[in-house]
């Protein structure tokens, strides 16, 4: 699926709580909501490859593929509704990560830290 096609299902389903919204700036609110429950989702991703190692033997079981699946899908949402409240489409966000890691990779630059290296 086409991730800004994807992005549009999303917007279909995008229910925040609303008892912030005195803020000046109205897409700040949704984001915050957003890029709290990004993290959240992200920890779940993390909490079940945790489990690969602590209760499945270091085996990648299909019962563990499919609920790092569904994980990984709330944090597609996530990421579609963060880049809407930002003004972007989604593939634009992606086109500008890959530039950025060509031009990394040009420079020899792809290990280290750092968002401007």
């Amino acid at each position: 699926m086409d991730i800004d096609i994807y992005a549009s299902h999303a917007a279909t389903t995008a229910i925040y709580p609303r008892e912030f919204q005195r803020d000046p700036d109205p897409e700040l609110p949704s984001l915050i909501y957003c890029g709290l429950k990004l993290c959240g989702e992200s920890g779940e991703v993390a909490e079940h490859i945790g489990k690969i190692l602590r209760d499945d033997g270091g085996k990648i079981t299909d019962d563990r593929r499919q609920k790092l699946a569904k994980e990984i899908g709330d944090v597609a949402w996530y990421f579609v509704r963060i880049c809407h409240h930002l003004g972007y489409n989604p593939s634009e966000i992606l086109k500008v990560n890959v530039a950025k890691l060509a031009k990394r990779a040009a420079e020899g630059k792809i290990q280290g830290s750092g968002s401007d290296r």
